[in-house]
């Protein structure tokens, strides 16, 4: 029997500063979307995955975050390939978010960044618009489709950017107009 309606897995990282709580977090979305893969199949459904900007370029100062944030890139994207070839009627977005200005991300990189960050709403909005269209990956802001697609055509400028960069820097607010 075919169940009719969207059903969608939203899935984040919650990070803290222990190796075995980031990579643990990413091991129950991993089970959590396999659990559910049985009743995304006969609803048609979705898997939405937040992850960052961080898990496309290797950052400093978060190598933990962003190792875990590669390998949560990594894993839903093999998963849309295997669904794909299948011939699965689930999606799986993954949203590759920029700095979103909430009180959890600003205390992580206070002191440590120069960054725009973007409104919550706004970003949230992104989120559901991606996982309603179905997109295989979303980038928000959109800019930073452009940032990862030019670190993987010339990795070397990266270190050429960092070369000149110190960790004293402070976070500007764009508020939404």
């Amino acid at each position: 029997k075919k169940t009719t309606g969207w059903i969608f897995i939203i899935i984040g990282c919650l990070c803290t500063h222990t190796t075995n709580t980031h990579f643990s977090s990413n091991n129950f979305y991993v089970q959590m979307a396999a659990a559910a893969l049985p009743v995304l199949e006969t609803s048609g459904g979705s898997i939405i995955v937040v992850s960052s900007v961080a898990g496309k370029l290797a950052s400093p100062f978060v190598a933990l975050y962003t190792a875990t944030k590669f390998a949560m890139n990594d894993f839903f994207g093999a998963l849309q390939n295997e669904l794909a070839l299948k011939k699965s009627n689930v999606s799986v977005s993954i949203l590759i978010l920029g700095l979103i200005d909430t009180e959890s991300a600003m205390n992580k990189i206070r002191g440590y960044a120069m960054m725009t960050t973007y409104p919550a709403s706004e970003t949230a909005l992104s989120i559901i618009k991606a996982g309603v269209t179905r997109q295989r990956e979303a980038y928000y802001p959109w800019f930073h489709y452009f940032t990862c697609l030019i670190n993987n055509i010339f990795p070397f400028m990266k270190g050429i950017l960092l070369s000149g960069l110190s960790a004293e820097y402070t976070v500007c607010t764009k508020t939404s107009a």
